[in-house]
């Protein structure tokens, strides 16, 4: 697992909502234009359009890293592994580098669901174990039970969503934040500020936050299908902020989240 550390992008592609042949298309794409980590979940259904694109692809796979995410109602030890063998065959992949629980809910039970990632970890089906949607409180839980190590925590995370304890918290840890919903849905585009420094550093207002979010040692995994967008995402990991204007994006103060489902969310 200490190799997936050291080896993962600064960046990579989300693919919620993303389905069908523009699912398959915008990995495709996305390959050309240079990511290498690519993430999906059971629940986005795509892992299929995925597969297909991996299969098409002359990228090496030992060059690639693919997540995805065992969805809620599979957390029991026996679903976790049978729904896991089912993400491996739509993925057309032997192993997946990062397994996540996508939230801590429902069929979620620490002991009894980690017995089956340590399983699949032993077996060679996945590289690493994540969590996402984890707070510090459930992370200590899991750390408590000392069974298996926690690659990271993939959290909502933006301008408007600063995530400074969780930063902090997982700096501590050794843990990866790898940063869904970055951009928040475009909202960040409404902040003044990053159309002043877009243009201080003659780049687009999404790339500054981008840029902000991986200067703080986050991975963000924008979603983009169109071939500009990709670049102009990809493109952002060679902006390297000062510290004063890191500083001033620091003191945005706010804290609107956008991903709370009821059932689902832990108390934040």
């Amino acid at each position: 697992m200490s190799e997936l550390k050291n080896t993962i992008p600064k960046i990579g592609l989300g693919t919620y909502q993303l389905r069908g042949e523009k699912c398959s298309t915008a990995i495709l794409e996305a390959l050309d234009v240079g990511y290498r980590l690519i993430d999906t979940a059971q629940f986005y259904y795509n892992e299929g359009n995925i597969g297909k694109a991996l299969q098409q692809s002359s990228i090496p796979r030992e060059d690639l890293i693919v997540a995805s995410k065992v969805w809620v109602t599979n957390l029991s030890p026996r679903q976790v592994k049978s729904t896991t063998e089912k993400s491996l065959k739509k993925l057309k992949l032997d192993y997946i580098d990062i397994m996540y629980i996508h939230w801590p809910a429902l069929t979620y039970n620490p002991r009894k669901t980690i017995s089956a990632f340590q399983e699949l970890l032993k077996e060679g089906k996945i590289r690493a174990f994540g969590i996402s949607n984890f707070t510090p409180s459930l992370i200590d839980e899991l750390l408590e039970l000392n069974s298996i190590p926690i690659w990271g925590n993939q959290v909502e995370h933006h301008l408007f969503l600063q995530q400074k304890q969780m930063r902090e918290y997982l700096g501590k840890k050794d843990m990866k934040m790898v940063a869904y919903s970055p951009l928040a849905r475009g909202n960040v585009l409404s902040l003044p500020i990053l159309d002043t420094l877009a243009k201080k550093y003659n780049k687009s207002p999404s790339q500054i936050a981008l840029a902000w979010i991986i200067s703080h040692n986050v991975i963000p995994i924008p979603k983009s299908s169109s071939r500009n967008h990709l670049m102009e995402n990809f493109e952002s990991v060679n902006i390297h902020l000062s510290p004063e204007d890191i500083a001033e994006l620091d003191a945005i103060d706010s804290q609107k989240r956008l991903f709370s489902p009821p059932m689902l969310a832990p108390k934040w």
